[in-house]
């Protein structure tokens, strides 16, 4: 795969809207050369037809780690480079979150500090990507989108975590989970919103929290 394609496709998925059904965009569009939303339409149907005819170009697989603090509750999360069409990218990436809980939840802390909670954080970037999906999919389908706003719900139950349920109740640790989305856009039609409501399900990170998905897992113990 050319480089400028592999860059493109990744820079695609960042914004969480690579996917598309051959049936969903505006035909009109489809040799499109305008930018929209900063998106250069021409590029985006050659890169969907890149994938199309070689589907291990469309292969991402994004990587985070974290090492706990000194205080059980924090740990500092890393995120770098990534795998995009079989090679490694973004060698020079190195960003650092501190994580942990809100001052108000770390009761049992002698001096709390004030941390982005990791479910939070998870749900920011369902916020993101269900945006990023839902400008994507107006944007090659011709429907006009000044805004969009979205907040996102997790009602959790401590239960589990703290010991009281064992962890064969791990299920009942969330109720339903919501996303309140907001479009701002001249004269949109009631059409055009149920169509948008459905392309939100394309969003990689809607699919990573709302699907079942096949998790390994592994403990080891570090050599002195």
């Amino acid at each position: 795969m050319k480089a400028t394609i592999r860059s493109s496709i990744a820079a695609l998925v960042l914004g969480c809207a690579l996917s598309q059904s051959s049936d969903a965009v505006n035909p009109e569009l489809a040799a499109a050369t305008a930018v929209e939303k900063g998106i250069d339409l021409a590029r985006y149907h050659e890169i969907v037809a890149d994938i199309r005819n070689n589907p291990a170009h469309g292969e991402i697989e994004f990587r985070a780690s974290g090492e706990s603090g000194q205080i059980a509750y924090h740990s500092t999360a890393r995120i770098g480079p990534y795998m995009a069409g079989g090679q490694e990218l973004g060698q020079t990436r190195d960003y650092r979150l501190h994580l942990g809980l809100p001052v108000e939840l770390q009761g049992d802390v002698l001096r709390p500090v004030d941390r982005i909670e990791p479910i939070e954080l998870a749900l920011a970037g369902l916020a993101d990507c269900v945006i990023g999906t839902v400008a994507v999919h107006a944007a090659i389908n011709g429907i006009r989108v000044d805004q969009i706003s979205a907040t996102v719900r997790a009602p959790l139950n401590l239960r589990v975590l703290l010991g009281i349920d064992g962890i064969d109740r791990s299920d009942k640790t969330y109720g339903k989970l919501s996303i309140d989305m907001e479009i701002k856009g001249p004269e949109l039609t009631e059409t055009q919103r149920l169509f948008l409501q459905e392309q939100m399900k394309r969003s990689p990170v809607f699919n990573l929290l709302s699907l079942a998905h096949q998790t390994t897992t592994a403990v080891r113990i570090a050599k002195p």
